[in-house]
């Protein structure tokens, strides 16, 4: 099968033989084992094997400390899949019936020949193809079934499609007992959670008695429900092998939560348990594992915060200020998960309550559950792009609520050298917004309209003769005269002489 990768390990005392098969398999080239350890005796191997899991083992028979079988018989409930190979220079039948009997599949005996050695390998690499062909169909089908499930758990209320997928996974899965894990990693991609998820399914298929689905909840995120029968529980390493997985095999710092185990099945509480537990990570970050564990807020950091908050939202005009900020996250360093949760409940809820408006300035955004961030860092980010977005929303109510006050300051002040920057700097608003806002409402641009205002007041100067054209252009605005006669005639399209001289001929 293209794309199956196994390793394998050599056992033998004698250093010659071992690293002599370990040359001999290279050279046959067999494009599924792609990696070969080599070590010199069974204790050496159990240590080995804590840490590497081949998918081939390949041991002598008869060596110092553990003979072969003996080692077989320690390794085939730690590995899984495997095929174990003997060989041994003694051809008796009581060491091959002992030996298939522990698990081996097959008996060589010494000098090995390479082409049956090329042989046998290439056939168990075929069967293990097969186990991963089932696994892989087997695993896809519950993979569906469980992520339908983590669709409806991160709903409000999960109504009739939660119940349903609930009594489906529940009857499909065979113990009374239920265990809910997140393992979160930040910047996850397609083929690194999906390598993820398959390494959960192999390291729970050598256990008896338990069960697993193992989904994908968020981008970031896979969900693992371990269905365990009374008498087992959750094997110790767990949480260390997925986080040292990550580590080693994709170079991702994983977080693993672990909720306790219950005897009856309420997915949407173990559900929630687990992304309380796993939300430490913001506070202690990752590389760790996390169970639950008793956390109350601490008031007096939680009260500090929102006197925080209620200042800023007060005082819009405060929010840049980085003394504030510098509070604000000084603050929120300092909180537990549990405080830190209630605080982000509070601001997210003042801030929605405000007005219906700013509620549409930001519905676009699809404000974030506190479950969705994969950092304090992040979290501190869009907090203050949520306080920003207040800020220009209060600027923006300014200045609507001030336009006609703006109008009347432009046209009392026309005839002067007034640019919009003026206008935007007198009054404390933006300069782009201001120009928007501007056109919106007059459906001009604010130097049309100053044109505008000096042109008809210029016409009207016009009919009192005692007035020069260059006074005229002053008293409008112009300091040159031939910039105000051009403005003039593109306005009218006449010269102010030609206007004055038809309208003293009507």
């Amino acid at each position: 099968m293209i794309g199956m990768h196994y390793s394998m390990l050599i056992v033998d005392d004698e250093y010659y033989i071992c690293e002599g098969l370990k040359i001999k398999i290279q050279n046959l080239s067999i494009p599924h084992i792609t990696e070969i350890q080599t070590c010199y005796s069974g204790e050496e191997a159990l240590k080995i094997c804590k840490d590497y899991k081949p998918h081939i083992v390949l041991t002598d028979i008869k060596m110092d400390d553990i003979d072969g079988i003996s080692l077989i018989h320690q390794l085939k409930s730690q590995l899984h899949p495997v095929r174990f190979l003997v060989f041994s220079g003694y051809d008796d039948y009581e060491y091959v019936r002992n030996s298939f009997q522990e698990g081996a599949v097959d008996y060589l005996l010494k000098p090995v020949l390479s082409e049956q050695l090329d042989k046998i390998l290439r056939e168990q690499c075929a069967s293990l193809d097969q186990i991963y062909i089932g696994n892989i169909s087997s695993r896809s089908s519950s993979i569906e079934l469980f992520e339908n499930l983590l669709k409806t758990l991160q709903w409000r209320e999960g109504g009739q499609e939660y119940r349903q997928l609930a009594e489906s996974i529940d009857s499909y899965l065979p113990y009374e007992n239920y265990l809910f894990s997140l393992i979160a990693g930040i910047g996850l991609n397609i083929e690194q959670r999906d390598m993820i998820m398959n390494h959960v399914y192999d390291y729970f298929d050598k256990y008896e008695n338990i069960a697993v689905l193992c989904g994908k909840l968020t981008d970031c995120k896979i969900a693992v429900l371990l269905n365990l029968d009374h008498s087992v529980a959750v094997p110790e390493g767990y949480g260390e092998n997925i986080i040292n997985y990550g580590h080693e095999k994709i170079n991702v710092e994983l977080a693993v939560s672990l909720t306790d185990i219950k005897a009856h099945p309420h997915f949407k509480r173990l559900y929630l348990d687990a992304e309380n537990i796993l939300a430490e990570r913001l506070i202690l970050g990752y590389g760790k594992i996390f169970m639950h564990r008793q956390i109350t807020t601490t008031q007096k950091l939680l009260a500090s915060a929102q006197n925080t908050v209620d200042l800023l939202l007060e005082n819009p005009g405060l929010i840049d200020k980085d003394y504030y900020w510098t509070q604000l996250w000084s603050l929120m360093k300092q909180m537990n998960i549990g405080t830190l949760m209630s605080f982000y409940q509070y601001l997210t809820g003042i801030l929605w309550s405000k007005s219906s408006d700013f509620q549409s300035a930001v519905s676009h955004w699809n404000i974030p559950g506190f479950y969705s961030f994969e950092s304090l860092k992040q979290l501190e980010i869009f907090i203050q792009k949520l306080f920003q977005t207040y800020a220009s929303y209060i600027s923006n109510q300014k200045i609507e609520s001030s336009i006609d006050l703006i109008k009347k300051y432009i046209d009392a002040h026309f005839s002067e050298n007034l640019t919009l920057s003026d206008v935007a700097e007198h009054f404390f608003i933006s300069y782009s917004y201001l120009s928007k806002v501007f056109h919106d409402t007059f459906g001009i641009s604010f130097q049309s309209y100053i044109i505008s205002k000096r042109m008809v007041y210029a016409e009207k100067l016009l009919h009192n003769p005692d007035l020069s054209i260059q006074e005229i252009g002053t008293e409008v605005g112009y300091t040159n005269v031939f910039n105000f006669s051009r403005a003039f005639k593109n306005y009218y399209g006449m010269s102010p002489n030609h206007y004055r001289d038809s309208k003293h001929e009507q």
